[in-house]
């Protein structure tokens, strides 16, 4: 699509007979403001396709393209990229006064006497233009430029008259006919020259004229041949660039390799110290499970004697079935954890009652996300898990009656009893005082446990304040509704619950009471003895719940809403561990 100039009152349109260039607005915020101010359109911005022609930068001679610094152009019709050049900014408008052609020469001239001031501290930089430095000459007196021939310079001749004042037959120029390479391609070694094809421009930065459509004056400047290589004394390295406009950068290169080289030293100073010195112990980081010289804490570390330890299981692969019921419920898994780490953390945040803290540094893990597991995990687990605490039916439970209890009690069922567990004081006073144990003296949760005969947890209830009584509990239960008729329940002297035991046909069977008598008849006290001593499995059976720690030590508030899952995850890792005998 044609372009058209942005300038006002310019009418120069993009055509392939124009021979004008049109150039982008530059990218850098303060000279694309200056370029904004010198157009002059008020309320207006450029556009992205917006361009503005050659016919508003003054005329020169394109110079080069290096890598060492920005472009230094004295193109006709074009912008440079040097801001001291005049047509860094477009100058040539109708509205204003244009800068005079003569301040083109002016810098040029401005920029050889400087460079000529400094040629005789180049010397140990950069040789000559026309003689290759001493360590590139082979014997042969030829220079090593790759595979590339090099013509000697005819005397009297000027390779390129757009730079050099000398005129023809007066004198020799200071110029190498092959400095002035206008690509500015730095290359060492023996890589080709590529001719340049007519008709398109070669790397102009602001140039947008498609190929064939507008004239480039940089067409006739990139066909002479590529510049010598010379060596830098300081770093070794070939760098074919036109010596008068190398040399500042050289200077500039040289002065850095030395201040880099003084660092160098002075590092290797201190390295030099720090290897005398004698060492330091390490301060281990702050972030969980990343000490220097520790491993974060996993399930593959577990042996057969350290998972009944840290879990209360009786081996691995018991650890290792939990673990695979888990597969396929919503349990949540931190990143760069396994499902195998979560089960781990929860049993061992049971079994030895560990702050979130302390498991966060042993797996590399925060508080919070160890937290989350609990909270999340812990209800999860106790729905896989209640599957394994069983009521069993009335012929299982004869079945299984250890010798003692089928003497006396063949028909028994269940031996039952409720346990209290110490919590944290709550905040909340109401909280406060439904937990409150008289019994205790401390804040509790209370729960209801059944167990068969031979000593496997049978029934669990759900977690009430510490306040509540056990007949009220063992009502809201629904143990009483697993009662079928001529069943036996064995019970402590507490349980004032006969009447509902006989309503479901069941007998309760629980110690003589003395009622005023000095002492009990024989026959009632061998009876109570009796009693006792087949009780005492449910008291083994509370004592085995309790090796999880959570249970004897102060259950967290955090968990205090997950009490009846801990109780439920307990119960049933302890009917994986071998029977009471």
């Amino acid at each position: 699509m044609p372009q058209s100039c942005v300038a006002v009152n310019c009418t120069q349109r993009c055509s392939k007979s124009s021979g004008v260039s049109f150039h982008k607005f530059p990218a850098d915020s303060e000279r694309r403001r200056r370029w904004i101010i010198s157009v002059d359109r008020k309320k207006w911005s450029p556009r992205a396709d917006d361009r503005l022609c050659g016919k508003h930068f003054l005329e020169g001679k394109c110079g080069f393209h290096i890598n060492l610094r920005p472009e230094v152009c004295l193109c006709a019709g074009k912008p440079s990229l040097d801001p001291d050049h005049p047509d860094f900014v477009p100058t040539v408008f109708v509205h204003k006064a244009p800068a005079k052609r003569s301040s083109v020469a002016r810098y040029a001239r401005a920029t050889k006497r400087k460079i000529g001031d400094r040629t005789s501290e180049a010397l140990p930089l950069v040789a000559p233009c026309g003689h290759e430095d001493p360590q590139s000459v082979d014997p042969g007196g030829s220079a090593e430029t790759g595979n590339e021939d090099q013509s000697p310079l005819a005397p009297g001749t000027c390779p390129d008259d757009a730079h050099c004042d000398t005129p023809s037959g007066e004198g020799t120029c200071d110029e190498d006919p092959q400095s002035a390479d206008p690509a500015g391609s730095v290359e060492t070694g023996n890589e080709d020259q590529s001719p340049l094809v007519p008709g398109t421009c070669p790397g102009d930065a602001h140039c947008d004229t498609p190929s064939g459509e507008g004239a480039c004056d940089e067409v006739a400047s990139h066909s002479t041949p590529p510049a010598p290589q010379h060596t830098s004394t300081q770093t070794n390295l070939l760098v074919p660039v036109p010596c008068y406009i190398c040399e500042p950068q050289f200077k500039a290169v040289q002065k850095r390799v030395q201040n880099l080289e003084a660092e160098v030293l002075r590092l290797q100073k201190d390295v030099d110290i720090l290897k005398a010195k004698p060492a330091e112990p390490v301060v281990p980081p702050t972030k969980p499970g990343q000490e220097t010289g520790t491993i974060p804490f996993s399930a593959r570390q577990l042996g057969h004697l350290s998972v009944s330890f840290y879990t209360g299981l009786p081996n691995l692969p018991t650890f290792f079935f939990i673990v695979a019921l888990l597969e396929g419920a919503q349990a949540y898994v931190p990143k760069g954890s396994t499902l195998g780490d979560v089960v781990l953390i929860v049993l061992m945040k049971l079994r030895l009652a560990l702050l979130n803290a302390d498991l966060g540094y042993r797996f590399g893990l925060s508080e919070t996300t160890v937290g989350k597991i609990m909270k999340v995990n812990i209800p999860v687990l106790s729905s896989q898990l209640k599957r394994f605490i069983i009521w069993p039916t009335k012929d299982d439970a004869s079945r299984t009656l250890p010798t003692l209890v089928r003497r006396r009690y063949p028909d028994c069922r269940a031996i039952i009893d409720c346990t209290e567990c110490r919590i944290e004081r709550p905040l909340a006073f109401g909280a406060r005082s439904e937990t409150y144990s008289h019994y205790k003296g401390t804040n509790t949760f209370k729960f209801l446990i059944g167990i068969t005969p031979n000593g496997a947890v049978s029934f669990v209830s759900k977690c009430w304040g510490g306040r509540a009584s056990d007949k009220k509990l063992i009502q809201s239960s629904g143990f009483l509704d697993k009662l079928a008729d001529g069943d036996v329940i064995l019970a402590d002297r507490g349980f004032l619950i006969k009447e509902d035991v006989a309503r479901r046909g069941a007998r309760l069977v629980v110690p003589a009471l003395t009622r005023g008598k000095k002492q009990l008849p024989a026959r009632e006290a061998e009876e109570a003895r009796q009693i006792s001593r087949i009780r005492i499995h449910v008291e083994r059976a509370i004592g085995r719940l309790k090796v999880y720690r959570i249970l004897r030590d102060r259950l967290p508030v955090s968990l205090l809403r997950y009490a009846t899952s801990v109780v439920n995850i307990c119960a049933a890792l302890t009917n994986m561990r071998p029977r009471l005998t």
